[in-house]
């Protein structure tokens, strides 16, 4: 268990490392892929899958109707940062505070 907290931890620590540019009308693409890769390979997620949640936002419209909509550099920066990292520690905190080994892991 203590294996698995340090995978996520190592997961956060990596994808910090994830950098963007500037693309083509106002979006943003991708710099240093290798870092995703390997937060990839230690959260068992899908690259492309995680690459769309960091340069993309989805959104249902009052109609119901999906759209998608591409990140700037600045805001890919920030979704990288505050979405998916507050996420996963979440995540790693809950799981810990339901088994109660939260107080055990961090002594």
């Amino acid at each position: 268990e203590q294996f698995d907290m340090l995978k996520i931890l190592a997961a956060i620590l990596h994808l910090g490392n994830v950098s963007f540019q500037e693309g083509r009308d106002d979006s943003s693409r991708l710099d240093h892929k290798e870092f995703l890769d390997t937060a990839c390979s230690l959260l068992g997620s899908n690259m492309a899958e995680l690459s769309r949640s960091f340069l993309e936002r989805t959104f249902t419209a009052g109609g119901g109707e999906v759209v998608t909509t591409p990140l700037t550099k600045a805001k890919a920066e920030n979704s990288r940062v505050n979405i998916l990292s507050c996420s996963i520690m979440n995540a790693l905190l809950t799981s810990y505070l339901f088994k109660g080994l939260l107080f055990d892991a961090l002594i």
